[in-house]
Parts: C-alpha cells; structure tokens; sequence
C-alpha cells in the first residue's frame, strides 16, 4: 500500500513473517494478497487459504425519489465512485475520464484531504455529494466504478454487484477476483484510455440487455454470501484441529 513508507512496510514484513513460523494456518482476502505475502517471504504456500468476505445484501432505496433529491434525471447514465478521497484511491482520475464522457453522469461520495482539489477540478456533469448512505448511491447508479492504484476485496465492489450494478475498475489487488471481466464488469490498467474504453464497453452493454446486472446479482450471491464465508471459515477450522489433534 503506497500509503505506508518504506519503513514502515518493512517493519509490518518483519513482524508478519515471524508471526509466519507460529501459524497453522493464514487466511487472505484473495489469492493476489495471499501471491503478494508469499512474495514478500511471508509464510509458505500450504499455511494459506484465500476466504472472500462475506457481506448481506443491501436493501435499496427508492431510485426515482433519489435520483430526484440528487437533480439526475431518469434517462442519465449513472457511474458511481464511493471512497475516500486520497492518493492511493486516484479520484482525479474520475475527472479525467468524465471529461472525455460529457453524456455520462458521474456521481462521487465520500470525504478525504483530497475533496477540495476535485471539487475545483470537477465538470459540470461530476457530482460531488460527500457523505452518503451507501443503499442510495447504489439505488442510483447503473455502473460502479474504482480508480484505485491499490485495493485489497474492496467491499463496496461487492455490495455493487449485490445490487446488480456492473463495476469498472482498475486490475489491483483481489479486484479480478470480484469482477469478471466482460461478465459482470470490466477491468482496466490504471491509464485514463484504458479506463475509458472499458466504461463505454459496459455502458454499450447495459444499454443492449440486462445480462451484466443479472450475472452481477448472481455471482456475487454465489461467492460473497455470509454463509459461504462462514461454512469456509467452520471447513478451515476444522482441517486445522484435526491437524493438531493428530
């Protein structure tokens, strides 16, 4: 994470891999961290189990009531970014791309030391709200999208394809691990092009069919449900008492 310094990643890597040698057993969010830990000497390969979180589905509010609070008609495109609005999660690259998208709607919540600077920054079709209820920004968008240069399972991904929005996002972290590429979103380098091109691909989708809402809602159901994070947790622990036992 580009937001600790060198020693401080250097310390963390220190204390992580001694704690290592005590362990029976490692769960990551994901097996990129799981790739990135080991990379870093960080415990052997069998100690590692790769559980996703798991999260409850998100009630959402009235889309008509809210996009009229927001002043977003019915017939706008909706791309939503929830963060915080630092560095290591790049919110100016959302003003780049909505300056080459000028027919899309781009709505972003959140707060952070950076706020001031997009809001100077932003065009006439960003909307910055600050703080919201996650439930009504995903009650207006019809795609999510994440800019970050660094992410682990990035929550707000998954609470997105709960609710059956398609994401857009940057290929860092666990990311290629919630979104299907070309299924139920698209991912992207950290360039404003590749961005772009991978924004119009899935707005040109959802405008032909429902098929990338649907596999959204699907997949995430099938991989992100607290049950299943919680019948893999139960299925480790019990491999790793029986392993004890023995």
């Amino acid at each position: 994470d580009p937001e600790f310094g060198c020693f401080q990643r250097k310390m963390i890597n220190l204390v992580e891999r001694r704690l290592a040698k005590k362990c029976d057993a490692i769960i990551t969010i994901g097996n990129r961290v799981m790739q990135d830990l080991l990379a870093k000497g960080i415990g052997r390969r069998d100690q590692y189990t790769s559980i996703a979180p798991g999260i409850e589905e998100l009630k959402l509010t009235d889309r008509k009531s809210n996009r009229k609070r927001f002043g977003i008609k019915e017939s706008e495109y909706v791309v939503v970014w929830l963060g915080r609005f630092t560095k290591v999660k790049r919110p100016d690259r959302v003003i780049e791309i909505a300056k080459q998208l000028p027919e899309v709607t781009f709505v972003m919540a959140g707060g952070g030391e950076l706020l001031n600077g997009i809001w100077e920054a932003a065009p006439s079709n960003v909307k910055l709200l600050g703080f919201q209820n996650k439930s009504d920004m995903w009650s207006i968008a019809d795609i999510g999208l994440c800019t970050s240069d660094s992410e682990g399972m990035p929550l707000a991904l998954i609470e997105a394809q709960y609710s059956g929005i398609p994401v857009v996002s940057t290929n860092v972290g666990s990311v290629a691990e919630i979104v299907e590429d070309g299924v139920t979103g698209s991912l992207a380098s950290g360039e404003i092009n590749s961005l772009v091109i991978a924004l119009k691909k899935v707005l040109n989708q959802i405008k032909k069919n429902q098929e990338m809402q649907k596999s959204s809602r699907k997949r995430a159901k099938r991989m992100f449900s607290s049950e299943v994070m919680t019948q893999a947790h139960l299925n480790l622990y019990m491999k790793v008492l029986g392993k004890v036992a023995e």
